[in-house]
């Protein structure tokens, strides 16, 4: 035992905390303990140690390192055939309304940003957008038809005020447009609706609680057609497979669609209509094909801080 600062008490294992067997060593001060609990003083060797500030450097220097790496993977995905939008939000200071991200081949996507405002992300120098008000939103248009889809995106949540909180929405809910959020009990939707007006949600059991707000947590989703499948990710570890209850009806589209809320809400919907996000993301990507489970752990490998 090595003391630092201040005083540490030590005590008999048998006797636990007894003012008979209490040691006192202060600052500078240190012993050696042997397995049958005798005692001697040693020379304290501070050097050995890392300070408080030189674990701070190394802590750093490591977050550093690892904003580093993702930035390689954000440029990686630019041209990812598998992308049809990729957001890293990444503030544009000229243009700071506008969210640009990377779609298909090459081509840009410019989301529209209403409300928010822009605060830190996962790394100190990355930047994110805050969600709060009710207006809060990002407009965007993904076009393209798709058999299976896989959403990911690294989002703190700060609050569950909503009876929904809104990832990526689609305009209204029609058919084969799926929704993406979070219930207010905490778990993870994907709802698709079918024709005849049939619609089936596929839920995890709770993700988010006192424990997990505040904290940057990683999600993804994965529609597979192939395998009728929907599988749902946290933090790059598959937590609820569940199978089709029904195929889609045709392709899956996007379209006209909100990240962090709900622009055109149906009026069936009328109770639930303002599903504001409270709290930040700073990246959301959409692949227009399956990823495996090693796929979606390497991201979020990739990206944790």
């Amino acid at each position: 035992v090595h003391v630092f600062d201040g005083t540490v008490e030590l005590y008999d294992a048998v006797s636990h905390p007894n003012a008979t067997t209490r040691r006192e060593l202060n600052a500078g001060e240190a012993v050696a303990m042997d397995r049958n609990g005798d005692v001697k003083t040693i020379e304290a060797r501070d050097v050995e140690f890392a300070t408080p500030a030189r674990l701070d450097a190394m802590t750093d220097a490591r977050r550093r390192e690892r904003f580093r790496e993702w930035r390689a993977f954000r440029d990686s995905l630019q041209n990812d055939p598998r992308v049809v939008a990729y957001f890293p939000f990444d503030r544009n200071e000229s243009h700071d309304r506008l969210l640009v991200g990377y779609g298909a081949n090459g081509t840009t996507i410019e989301g529209a940003i209403v409300g928010c405002e822009w605060s830190e992300g996962r790394w100190p120098g990355k930047t994110a957008l805050q969600f709060k008000r009710p207006g809060d939103r990002v407009r965007i248009t993904v076009p393209g038809e798709f058999e299976s889809l896989t959403y990911s995106t690294w989002l703190r949540v700060d609050g569950l005020d909503r009876k929904h909180s809104s990832i990526l929405l689609t305009d209204g809910f029609g058919t084969n447009r799926p929704h993406w959020q979070i219930r207010q009990d905490g778990t993870l939707v994907l709802g698709i609706r079918g024709i005849e007006n049939t619609s089936y949600s596929y839920v995890t059991d709770p993700i988010f609680n006192l424990f997990r707000l505040g904290q940057w947590v990683h999600l993804a989703t994965v529609y597979d057609a192939d395998r009728e499948c929907v599988t749902h990710y946290v933090n790059g570890k598959p937590v609820k497979r569940e199978p089709l209850k029904f195929a889609a009806s045709g392709l899956l589209t996007i379209g006209n669609a909100t990240i962090g809320n709900w622009s055109a809400p149906t009026s069936r919907h009328r109770d639930s209509r303002v599903r504001n996000l409270n709290g930040c993301i700073d990246e959301l990507i959409v692949f227009g094909t399956v990823l495996n489970d090693q796929e979606i752990h390497h991201i979020y490998e990739i990206g944790r801080p």
